[in-house]
């Protein structure tokens, strides 16, 4: 019997199938982020007669007459959900979908999650790939005295005597900091527009995400949103920013440690999302994490 392929709303799929998804398949996690950005979410699923062989969930957008995916900005991984155990199988699923995307797609743009480290079908099936990498720390052996010298002296000296983490939803500090940061980066302001606001506060209202702020006295001085995969025991790295006018206070530093510890009882695996730019790959290097190779697929 042949594969085939059939694209559906997140509406469409059967709970069954649905309640075995990890965070970045769930449907309203994707309907948040497809309406912030004003694409459409659907599941791409290879079929085998009734059977539902593996789903794909992707962000479909539409510019004139020409269709293309692309991957939503902080969305960190696409999952592909496989109910088929056979590594042979599976690369003709991952061929079947490479041809699909080929076939109907002008571009696209998918950051895999890392768990996908066999790429051999999509790439026979017409779509390219290329490495890039995260860290990931395991949450129950982290240990803040086992940090390089230089960051240990930093937190203990620096941050831990002069600043405290208050577990706190507040947008207001979000933006603060946020502005303070992206316009030190010379980057687009879109992240502080009210669609973003809107998202974020639905995301956190579901229970998905935290938000840990580093205080000295009353003034914030910078914060660590996390978004949390409770079936994985994952917690992703989702937003971060300081206030890039005091140098080296340690609060990004100190609101890291304190989740890596907090959440030890809760969480197996940390994930700091991304290791690709120079200089935030040398920050997060210092928590001595494993580096993680995933894969972008595109065309």
């Amino acid at each position: 019997m042949s594969l085939d392929i059939v694209k559906l709303k997140t509406s469409e799929l059967d709970a069954e199938i649905i309640n075995q998804f990890s965070l970045w398949g769930k449907p309203d996690v994707l309907n948040s982020f497809a309406g912030r950005d004003n694409s459409i979410p659907y599941y791409i699923c290879c079929t085998e007669g009734d059977k539902i062989l593996s789903v794909l969930p992707i962000f479909e957008l539409k510019k004139i007459f020409i269709r293309y995916i692309s991957q939503a900005l902080d969305y960190k991984y696409t999952p592909i959900y496989f109910f088929e155990d056979s590594l042979n199988k599976q690369l003709k699923i991952n061929k079947a979908i490479g041809n699909f995307l080929k076939k109907n797609y002008f571009i696209v743009k998918l950051s895999l999650d890392p768990t996908i480290t066999d790429i051999r079908g999509f790439k026979w099936g017409g779509c390219k790939a290329e490495p890039l990498y995260t860290y990931t720390q395991k949450i129950n052996t982290y240990n803040s005295d086992d940090l390089p010298k230089e960051t240990k002296r930093i937190l203990y000296n620096k941050a831990k005597p002069y600043l405290n983490i208050v577990s706190e939803w507040n947008m207001d500090i979000y933006k603060e900091l946020s502005v303070c940061m992206l316009k030190r980066k010379k980057r687009e302001m879109r992240q502080i527009a009210p669609n973003y606001i809107d998202y974020l506060n639905y995301l956190y209202q579901a229970g998905y995400c935290e938000m840990f702020i580093a205080y000295k006295n009353d003034e914030p001085l910078g914060y660590l949103i996390i978004i949390k995969d409770n079936l994985k025991k994952y917690i992703y790295a989702f937003y971060a920013a300081s206030d890039t006018k005091i140098k080296k206070n340690g609060s990004s530093l100190l609101c890291y440690d304190y989740v890596l510890n907090h959440f030890k009882n809760q969480f197996d695996v940390f994930d700091f999302c991304g290791a690709n730019i120079e200089t935030i790959s040398y920050f997060k290097a210092q928590f001595n994490p494993d580096l993680i190779t995933y894969y972008r697929l595109y065309l």
